[in-house]
Parts: structure tokens; sequence; C-alpha cells
């Protein structure tokens, strides 16, 4: 499995949700590609920095536990 951690922090521009959406999809397809589980701990777009740090550890927490979430239905599948 592959897991993910990103904040997406507001910007200037709207730069930052470009980027998110770019990133989603790649993970997307590189999961499709390879048949493995990836998992989108991505966090955003419109936070600020503090709201970025408070969410770290839920965020990683919530995105382990779905990566082994789909690893054990690939496994039973």
């Amino acid at each position: 499995a592959v897991i993910t951690l990103r904040p997406v922090i507001n910007g200037q521009t709207t730069h930052h949700e470009l980027i998110s959406n770019a990133v989603e999809r790649t993970l997307i397809d590189l999961s499709i590609k390879y048949q493995k589980p990836v998992t989108l701990g991505i966090t955003g777009p419109g936070m600020s920095d503090r709201q970025a740090y408070q969410r770290i550890r839920p965020v990683a927490e919530r995105a382990v536990e779905a990566a082994q979430k789909l690893y054990s239905e690939i496994k039973r599948i």
C-alpha cells in the first residue's frame, strides 16, 4: 500500500487547488495501474498553516486505517 500525507495550504492564487486535483488524479491512476491500495491523506484546500498542523495526526491515522481496509479487501478478493 501507499499512504500519502499532504496538506494543501491556501496561497494567494488558486494554484493550490490545481496541484491538489493533479496529485489526487495521479495517485488514483497509479493505484489502478499497479493494483495497489493508495490512500489520499490530503487535507485542504482552504487551510491555514495552523489548521494543517492540527490535522496531521488524525488525517494520518485515517489514511493508515483506510490502507489497511483496502489491503484486506483486495486480499479477500
